[in-house]
Formats: C-alpha cells, sequence, structure tokens
C-alpha cells in the first residue's frame, strides 16, 4: 500500500524562480517552510527515508541498499516519519 504524505505536494522547480507574472502564493511558502522545519526535527533515517523516497522518487528496494537496511525497515521508517511529520505539522498550524 502506497503512504500518502500528510500535506499537500507543491511541485516546483528550482531553476525557474516565480517571474514577475507568476507569483507563489504566500500559504504555500509558509507550507514549505513548516515542512522543512518540520523535516529538520525528525529522527535522521525518517527524515533519509522520507527524503530518498518522496523527493528523489526512489522505490523501497533502493533506499534499504542505500541505508543498508531490508525493506521491512525503511517501509517501518516510512510509515513512522509521515506519522511524526502529520503531527509536527499539525502542532505548526495550531
Amino acid at each position: 500500500m502506497p503512504i500518502a504524505p500528510p500535506f499537500p505536494v507543491v511541485v516546483c522547480s528550482v531553476a525557474a524562480p516565480a517571474g514577475p507574472r507568476e507569483s507563489v502564493p504566500a500559504d504555500a511558502v509558509l507550507t514549505r517552510m513548516q515542512l522543512r522545519r518540520a523535516l529538520g526535527k525528525l529522527d535522521e533515517k525518517k527524515r533519509l527515508a522520507l527524503v530518498l523516497h518522496w523527493y528523489l522518487d526512489l522505490p523501497l528496494e533502493e533506499i534499504a541498499t542505500i541505508t543498508g537496511s531490508s525493506e521491512h525497515a525503511v517501509e517501518g521508517r516510512l510509515r513512522r516519519g509521515m506519522q511524526d511529520l502529520r503531527h509536527r505539522m499539525e502542532e505548526q498550524r495550531g
């Protein structure tokens, strides 16, 4: 079963910043800032699994190889990391 992110995923290009005609909504910027803050507070193993899976779109097998863990361990880190991240994001929103 795929693990869904606890936050709206905003895809943006780092190479092409918003120009005068394109503006990024303030709430999207705040959400990204909150996400970075919440990610920074996670346990390193959970954070690594989440970043490799969601930002680099790596499959569990590849993450397991990179981290020297079993796929089952990676799946657990992703699940617990998502729970922790969801909790931290909710705390920040008040």
